[in-house]
Parts: C-alpha cells; structure tokens; sequence
C-alpha cells in the first residue's frame, strides 16, 4: 500500500504546479516517506503542550528519515493572542533556516459550529475571520 501510495503521488503530482497533502495527524506519514520531492511542508500546532511537542517531534522525525524540504511552514491554529509569543519562541528556537512561522490563524466559533453538527467546511462563509486569514497566510507561500 505504501508504495503504491507514493506513485500515485508522484504520478498525479507531475500534472500540477502545486499538490496538496492533507496528512492525518500523527507522525506515520513520515516514517513511511509517502512526501518524496515535497518542496514545503506546512505544520499547523494548536496551543497545548502536546501540539508543541508533535511539531518538534515532526522537524526531529524529518531528519531523521531524511526528508528534505526547500521549506518548513509552522502554522499556530486557534491561538489566543497572548499565547502566540510562547510559539513564537519555540520556533525562533529550532534555530533552522528553513523553518519559520508563518503566523496565525484564529479561533472560530462557526468552524466549531460546523464542525459540531458535521456540517461540509466548503460551505464556510469567505468573509469568515478564519477563512480570510488562513488565505492570506496561505497566499505567502503559493
């Protein structure tokens, strides 16, 4: 499964400028090197000890299977505004010159709301706080 995985990516990869991987949270995806020839890795941590920890773990897990990226994007979901210097700190000390943050996306009650009662998130208002920071964010990397 897992090599057939990884042609399926590079085959369907080769047609597009810019692929996109949703990876489900955990750190088997690396371990497995499905992201060959993935220029920039996007890592979004939420405020908890654990979501730190994963991020570091994550940026330890890549060096040690060797995967390379030109770009390594840390992204703070859900972060009140008095607890984004703690991730900032963290990240200005992996001390990488591939590794920045690339900054915040806010808590949303309509995101909870949906995600709640299994509403489809494509059907997110555009004007919604979330959505407009997360495609600004996003803009600066694609």
């Amino acid at each position: 499964m897992n090599n057939t995985l990884k042609r399926v990516i590079d085959i369907l990869s080769k047609n597009y400028d810019i692929t996109f991987i949703d990876a489900p949270a955990g750190l088997e995806y690396f371990s497995r090197k499905t992201g060959r020839n993935v220029t920039d890795l996007v890592i979004v941590t939420d405020p908890s000890k654990m979501g730190i920890h994963t991020m570091k773990r994550i940026l330890e897990l890549t060096k040690e299977v060797d995967l390379l990226f030109e770009n390594i994007w840390i992204v703070g979901n859900r972060f009140p505004d008095n607890f984004k210097e703690i991730l900032e700190k963290e990240v200005a000390s992996i001390n990488e010159k591939n590794v920045n943050l690339l900054g915040f996306i806010s808590n949303s009650e309509e995101i909870s709301r949906m995600n709640l009662i299994g509403e489809n998130f494509l059907l997110l208002p555009n004007e919604t706080d979330a959505y407009v920071k997360a495609k600004n964010l996003f803009a600066k990397i694609i």
